[in-house]
């Protein structure tokens, strides 16, 4: 077998275990206990798209009427997906404002002291910060405009000392330590909605 086959033979291998990955319609202590640690965190995000919100408001307010170690994990889990891929500004350019204070608590309850300080001071970076009006841009056109505003350096410092590479080990620590803070079900027509949606639900 060639480099090549064995590149395409591990991406069907992955894509598959992604597609077989567990996803629970209703989560206890006794349910997150049977999930292997490579998927205990997914088990929460997945339960949290499964109810078929909007990005934004609508994920927040979901995130208010869940147990409260929804938003621990979903919060710090963004931040940090969004730092990787393009850093504090990518992460203030998608969110805003909006879950300011949900994320600062995240980090708190994660005890990721030092993250949840380089946060509060890409929080004052943020406020001063002015992002370039959208309007009328397509696709591309905002991808310049995000390019461009880049390089003002405007969060380099706090993107240079973002520590992302524990804080994964936290969330997934805080899971286990904290199951009871995830007990929730699914509705049944949340349910159908998903059905609906191509997303399996078991």
């Amino acid at each position: 077998m060639t480099g090549a086959e064995d590149a395409r033979a591990a991406n069907a291998r992955l894509r598959r275990e992604w597609q077989q990955r567990p996803r629970l319609t209703t989560i206890t202590p006794a349910a997150l206990g049977s999930v292997s640690d490579e998927w205990i965190e997914q088990v929460t995000l997945d339960f949290v798209w499964a109810h078929g919100v909007l990005p934004g408001t609508e994920t927040k307010r979901l995130l208010e009427t869940l147990p409260p170690g929804f938003a621990t994990i979903y919060c710090a889990w963004a931040l940090d997906a969004e730092i990787a891929n393009g850093g504090f500004q990518q992460y203030f350019w998608n969110q805003g404002a909006e879950f300011l204070e949900m994320t600062e608590k995240a980090l708190r309850d994660l005890g990721a002291d030092e993250h949840a300080a380089i946060f509060d001071e890409a929080v004052r970076v943020f406020a001063r910060w002015e992002k370039p009006s959208l309007a009328g841009l397509g696709p591309r056109q905002q991808l310049e405009a995000f390019s461009e505003a880049a390089t003002d350096g405007a969060f380099e410092s706090v993107d240079r000392r973002w520590p992302s590479s524990d804080l994964e080990v936290r969330r997934k620590r805080y899971i286990r330590e904290n199951a009871h803070l995830f007990t929730a079900s699914i509705s049944r027509w949340r349910r159908l909605r998903a059905w609906l949606r191509g997303v399996r639900l078991h």
